[in-house]
């Protein structure tokens, strides 16, 4: 069975949602569009990959909302914070030298 949007449900549709979001930050940070919706992902993916294996658009959504590629972005979002959250609650310590 396709998994396609109009399939999902509220929470699985959030989990496709929170994928997106972290699909535009990387499309921000290599410089490249973002995408306006989760349709906007698929016919995305559909032309740079599905035309040519002969996808139709059902397996076009199926292969974007596929949830081991949902389960790996959002885990790399849960277990890879920025640098900057794992360090902010660091101590300080003073090493007893003043600035001249």
């Amino acid at each position: 069975m396709l998994v396609t949007i109009a399939t999902l449900s509220p929470t699985y549709t959030l989990m496709v949602e929170g994928a997106l979001t972290q699909r535009n930050r990387e499309r921000v940070l290599s410089g490249d569009p973002v995408y306006k919706d989760v349709d906007d992902m698929v016919k995305s993916y559909q032309e740079y990959e599905g035309n040519d294996k002969g996808m139709s658009r059902e397996e076009a959504e199926d292969a974007v909302c596929d949830p081991a590629l949902l389960n790996s972005t959002l885990a790399s979002e849960v277990l890879e914070p920025s640098l900057e959250s794992r360090w902010v609650h660091l101590p300080v310590q003073d090493s007893g030298r003043r600035a001249t």
